[in-house]
C-alpha cells in the first residue's frame, strides 16, 4: 500500500502533530451599520439604553444631543464604542458644568 502524500506510512507516528490544512480567512460580516435604525425615533430608542448604562442621570438629554447630529455621524459614533464613551463623557462634562451656580 502506497502512503498518501503528506501522511506517514501506516503504523508510523509523525514526529510532530499533524496540522489541519490552512483555511482561507472567513469573509468579514456585513457592516453592523446596515442593521442600525435610520429613522430618528427608532435611533433614539436604540441609543437611549446605551447612554443610560453610562450616564443614567443625563440619559434623555445626551440622547437628545446625539439625535441632533446627522444620522451618518451617529452611526459612526455607534460603530466605535470608545468614540461613544468619549462623546458621552464630554456631554456629561458640559451638562455638569451647566448645572453649577
Amino acid at each position: 500500500m502506497m502512503p498518501i502524500q503528506g501522511m506517514p506510512p501506516m503504523g508510523m507516528v509523525p514526529p510532530y502533530p499533524m496540522q489541519p490544512p490552512i483555511q482561507p480567512p472567513m469573509p468579514m460580516p456585513e457592516p453592523l451599520m446596515a442593521e442600525l435604525p435610520t429613522d430618528k425615533e427608532q435611533l433614539g430608542e436604540f441609543l437611549y439604553p446605551l447612554v443610560e448604562s453610562k450616564a443614567p442621570r443625563f440619559a434623555a438629554k445626551i440622547t437628545g444631543m446625539l439625535l441632533e447630529m446627522d444620522i451618518k455621524q451617529i452611526h459612526s459614533i455607534l460603530m466605535d464604542p470608545a468614540q461613544l464613551d468619549k462623546w458621552i463623557s464630554e456631554a456629561m462634562r458640559v451638562l455638569n458644568k451647566s448645572e453649577q451656580p
